[in-house]
Protein backbone atom coordinates (compact mmCIF):
# COMPACT_ATOMS: atom_id res chain seq x y z
CA UNK A 1 0.00 0.00 0.00
CA UNK A 2 1.49 3.19 -1.30
CA UNK A 3 0.62 5.95 1.39
CA UNK A 4 1.32 9.50 0.20
CA UNK A 5 0.50 13.02 2.41
CA UNK A 6 -2.59 15.09 2.02
CA UNK A 7 -2.05 18.44 0.39
CA UNK A 8 -2.76 20.88 2.67
CA UNK A 9 -2.24 18.62 5.51
CA UNK A 10 1.64 17.33 5.36
CA UNK A 11 2.74 15.82 8.56
CA UNK A 12 -0.65 15.68 9.90
CA UNK A 13 -2.51 13.07 7.62
CA UNK A 14 -2.05 10.62 4.73
CA UNK A 15 -4.41 9.45 2.41
CA UNK A 16 -2.86 5.41 0.38
CA UNK A 17 -3.56 4.50 -2.67
CA UNK A 18 -6.75 2.30 -1.71
CA UNK A 19 -8.68 5.29 -0.21
CA UNK A 20 -8.18 4.66 3.24
CA UNK A 21 -6.78 8.32 5.36
CA UNK A 22 -4.66 8.20 7.93
CA UNK A 23 -3.20 10.55 10.60
CA UNK A 24 0.43 11.16 12.01
CA UNK A 25 0.00 8.50 14.65
CA UNK A 26 -1.23 5.50 12.05
CA UNK A 27 -4.38 5.60 13.11
CA UNK A 28 -7.15 4.57 10.24
CA UNK A 29 -9.91 7.36 10.07
CA UNK A 30 -13.37 6.05 9.97
CA UNK A 31 -14.54 8.15 6.78
CA UNK A 32 -18.03 9.30 6.63
CA UNK A 33 -20.52 9.11 4.07
CA UNK A 34 -21.90 12.53 2.61
CA UNK A 35 -26.00 12.85 1.22
CA UNK A 36 -24.65 11.43 -2.31
CA UNK A 37 -22.92 8.66 -1.07
CA UNK A 38 -18.83 9.92 -0.96
CA UNK A 39 -16.81 9.06 1.42
CA UNK A 40 -15.68 11.75 2.91
CA UNK A 41 -12.91 12.11 6.04
CA UNK A 42 -12.87 15.05 8.87
CA UNK A 43 -9.42 16.43 9.27
CA UNK A 44 -8.26 18.94 11.79
CA UNK A 45 -5.85 21.71 11.57
CA UNK A 46 -5.17 24.20 14.04
CA UNK A 47 -8.20 23.18 16.41
CA UNK A 48 -10.31 23.47 13.31
CA UNK A 49 -11.96 20.68 11.32
CA UNK A 50 -12.40 20.81 7.52
CA UNK A 51 -14.48 18.08 5.71
CA UNK A 52 -13.29 16.62 2.40
CA UNK A 53 -13.74 14.10 0.07
CA UNK A 54 -11.51 11.36 0.08
CA UNK A 55 -11.21 10.55 -3.84
CA UNK A 56 -10.46 13.73 -4.43
CA UNK A 57 -7.66 14.05 -1.51
CA UNK A 58 -6.55 10.93 -3.44
CA UNK A 59 -6.31 12.40 -6.68
CA UNK A 60 -4.20 15.92 -5.11
CA UNK A 61 -2.12 13.50 -3.51
CA UNK A 62 -1.07 10.60 -5.89
CA UNK A 63 -1.93 12.39 -9.74
CA UNK A 64 -2.04 16.17 -8.63
CA UNK A 65 -4.07 19.26 -9.04
CA UNK A 66 -6.83 19.58 -10.70
CA UNK A 67 -6.11 20.30 -14.61
CA UNK A 68 -7.48 23.52 -16.20
CA UNK A 69 -11.12 22.81 -17.27
CA UNK A 70 -11.40 19.67 -15.40
CA UNK A 71 -12.04 20.48 -11.68
CA UNK A 72 -14.30 17.65 -10.89
CA UNK A 73 -12.84 14.14 -9.38
CA UNK A 74 -14.45 11.23 -11.20
CA UNK A 75 -14.90 7.73 -10.53
CA UNK A 76 -14.53 5.05 -13.70
CA UNK A 77 -16.93 2.69 -12.82
CA UNK A 78 -19.01 5.23 -11.35
CA UNK A 79 -19.71 3.49 -8.12
CA UNK A 80 -18.62 6.13 -5.27
CA UNK A 81 -17.27 4.18 -2.72
CA UNK A 82 -14.73 2.05 -5.35
CA UNK A 83 -12.11 4.69 -4.22
CA UNK A 84 -8.99 2.67 -5.46
CA UNK A 85 -6.70 5.41 -7.06
CA UNK A 86 -6.63 3.08 -10.47
CA UNK A 87 -10.63 3.78 -10.06
CA UNK A 88 -10.21 7.40 -10.41
CA UNK A 89 -9.63 10.79 -12.86
CA UNK A 90 -9.62 14.55 -13.45
CA UNK A 91 -12.20 15.42 -15.65
CA UNK A 92 -14.84 17.78 -16.65
CA UNK A 93 -18.47 17.71 -15.04
CA UNK A 94 -19.54 17.01 -19.24
CA UNK A 95 -17.00 14.45 -19.82
CA UNK A 96 -18.06 12.80 -16.44
CA UNK A 97 -21.88 13.09 -17.37
CA UNK A 98 -20.72 11.84 -20.92
CA UNK A 99 -18.67 8.66 -20.00
CA UNK A 100 -22.17 7.64 -17.57
CA UNK A 101 -23.93 8.21 -20.96
CA UNK A 102 -21.93 5.74 -22.64
CA UNK A 103 -22.22 3.15 -19.76
CA UNK A 104 -25.72 3.56 -19.08
CA UNK A 105 -25.68 4.65 -15.42
CA UNK A 106 -26.81 8.03 -16.29
CA UNK A 107 -29.58 8.69 -13.74
CA UNK A 108 -31.72 10.02 -16.68
CA UNK A 109 -30.90 6.83 -18.98
CA UNK A 110 -33.97 4.79 -16.98
CA UNK A 111 -36.61 7.15 -18.34
CA UNK A 112 -39.26 7.55 -20.45
CA UNK A 113 -41.63 10.19 -21.66
CA UNK A 114 -45.13 9.06 -22.23
CA UNK A 115 -47.15 10.23 -25.26
CA UNK A 116 -50.63 11.50 -25.87
CA UNK A 117 -51.85 7.24 -27.02
CA UNK A 118 -49.79 6.17 -24.02
CA UNK A 119 -51.84 8.63 -21.74
CA UNK A 120 -54.94 7.39 -23.20
CA UNK A 121 -53.57 3.75 -22.47
CA UNK A 122 -52.56 4.83 -18.78
CA UNK A 123 -57.00 6.47 -18.19
CA UNK A 124 -57.77 3.22 -19.77
CA UNK A 125 -56.16 1.11 -17.43
CA UNK A 126 -57.05 3.47 -14.84
CA UNK A 127 -61.07 3.05 -15.42
CA UNK A 128 -59.89 -0.92 -15.76
CA UNK A 129 -58.67 -0.83 -11.83
CA UNK A 130 -55.20 -1.40 -13.00
CA UNK A 131 -52.82 -0.69 -10.55
CA UNK A 132 -49.86 1.87 -11.10
CA UNK A 133 -47.45 -0.71 -10.24
CA UNK A 134 -48.37 -2.47 -13.13
CA UNK A 135 -48.63 0.15 -15.71
CA UNK A 136 -45.69 1.89 -14.81
CA UNK A 137 -43.96 -1.50 -15.65
CA UNK A 138 -45.67 -2.10 -18.86
CA UNK A 139 -44.91 1.57 -20.22
CA UNK A 140 -41.34 1.75 -18.61
CA UNK A 141 -41.56 4.39 -16.02
CA UNK A 142 -41.27 5.13 -12.78
CA UNK A 143 -44.40 4.49 -10.38
CA UNK A 144 -44.97 7.90 -9.42
CA UNK A 145 -45.35 9.18 -13.09
CA UNK A 146 -48.01 6.72 -13.43
CA UNK A 147 -49.79 8.35 -10.23
CA UNK A 148 -49.16 11.84 -11.18
CA UNK A 149 -51.50 10.75 -14.43
CA UNK A 150 -54.00 9.05 -12.25
CA UNK A 151 -54.57 12.18 -10.06
CA UNK A 152 -54.54 14.70 -13.82
CA UNK A 153 -58.38 15.10 -14.00
CA UNK A 154 -57.77 15.63 -17.81
CA UNK A 155 -58.06 12.17 -18.38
Amino acid sequence: MDWRDIVGFEGLYQVSDCGLVRNRQGKILKPRLDKDGYNKAALSKNTKYYYRLIHRLMLEAFVGPAPEGKPCGCHNDDNVSNNTIQNLRWDSHTGNMRQAVVRGTHSCMNQRKLFDNDLIAVKHAHRLGVGAKAVAAYFGVHESTIYRHFRNSTL
